[in-house]
């Protein structure tokens, strides 16, 4: 008999504790005055000792300094505690799905997320035990004070996906590019989506985060992967030389229109700027005078128009010249391209002769300085 009265006992509190979870009551601070009124609004025959210490979960201790009017207590702890054991993980994995690991909010997204995550809990409670936010800075971000980051401990991304996803930035063509909040939103979406935003664009794109702040509230420009610039190998630039090359770009004269082409084409993950002196071997002079004058053009690839040749091929060619008969001889570009010798057909406008023999005419001197 008295084992059911106990289990008709326990199954009244829990009902009435029950009510007051979906009346968000979990945890709430009342004095003795809201005491009062909860126990004449749920406790039925229950005295008033007994529904604070039974149903509300108030210690003895606690009950006297409520009554005597000092303070005022968290009611129903220990139901808080576990229905934060039970919902606390799936809340969070709730939001880190939806992106909310390492999110900055401030104290209205506070709130909003409170009513759309854990409304049943307490507002503090919920950004202590579920965003990870301390008491201090709960209490800053509360008086407007400062903002926060949340969830930081759920943050599950590796330096390698890290890594990754600025790779493929880099190859599209986004390392030292400035952009503004939307195309950030854009490639947020594209590239990061399972980071924050304001995480995407610190830890991913190496934003500082007053730059993240001042282009989200105010339109400005960020650049973004900065620590990426120069950072193409030697392999990758010979390749897109090479490339270049085959494509019959070496030595010919190009425009600042041609030059952005080629940019696009072959060296999007370079700034245009570092294509253009590292690639294409231009100047940062002529550069600068291509991209101001749109009528200037300038010659790429120089170094490609004749290989190298070693000293002792240089001597060779010499001598098969002079056993040709050609010292001290005045010739004209026809005449050059009877020469027998391949080699000497292939070098001569670098090493042995003048660089534009068309129309023109020049002396072979043996005492003449060759470079």
């Amino acid at each position: 008999m008295k084992e059911r009265q106990k289990m008709n006992v326990e199954k009244y509190v829990l009902e009435i504790q029950t009510t007051l979870k979906q009346l968000n009551y979990y945890g709430r601070k009342i004095n003795y005055r809201q005491m009062q009124e909860l126990h004449q609004t749920y406790g039925g025959l229950l005295l008033e000792k007994e529904f604070a210490l039974y149903v509300l979960e108030i210690g003895i201790n606690s009950y006297n300094g409520l009554k005597s009017g000092k303070y005022k207590t968290a009611i129903l702890q220990k139901q808080l505690a576990k229905l934060m054991e039970e919902e606390a993980q799936k809340i969070k994995e709730k939001m880190l799905l939806e992106g909310y690991a390492g999110h900055l909010i401030d104290y209205l997204e506070l709130q909003k997320l409170h009513q759309i995550y854990a409304k049943q809990i307490p507002e503090e409670t919920f950004a202590k035990d579920i965003l990870g936010i301390i008491k201090g800075s709960y209490y800053q971000l509360k008086a407007g004070r400062r903002k926060v980051y949340i969830l930081r401990n759920l943050q599950k991304e590796s330096e390698e996906e890290i890594e990754n996803i600025r790779e493929k930035l880099r190859i599209d063509g986004y390392v030292g590019k400035k952009i503004d909040y939307l195309e950030l939103q854009n490639l947020h979406i594209a590239y990061g989506k399972e980071f924050s935003e304001s995480r995407f664009a610190q830890i991913v794109l190496e934003i500082q985060e007053s730059s993240y702040l001042s282009a989200k509230n105010h339109n400005t420009n960020m650049i973004v992967l900065q620590r990426l610039v120069g950072k193409t190998s030697e392999d990758e630039i010979e390749e897109i030389k090479q490339t270049l090359k085959e494509k019959g770009y070496v030595g010919k004269t190009i425009d600042y229109i041609e030059l952005q082409n080629l940019h696009q084409t072959y060296g999007r993950q370079m700034l245009e700027r570092e294509f253009a002196q590292t690639i294409l071997e231009l100047t940062y002079s002529y550069y600068n005078t291509i991209r101001n004058n749109s009528k200037k053009r300038a010659i790429i690839l120089k170094s490609m128009i004749l290989p190298k040749i070693s000293k002792e091929e240089v001597n060779k060619i010499r001598e098969q010249i002079k056993a040709q008969g050609y010292e001290n001889t005045i010739i004209d570009y026809e005449r050059i391209t009877k020469t027998t010798s391949r080699v000497w057909k292939s070098n001569v406008r670098k090493r042995i002769c003048c660089r534009n023999f068309r129309n023109k005419k020049c002396e072979l001197s043996s005492n003449e300085k060759r470079k």
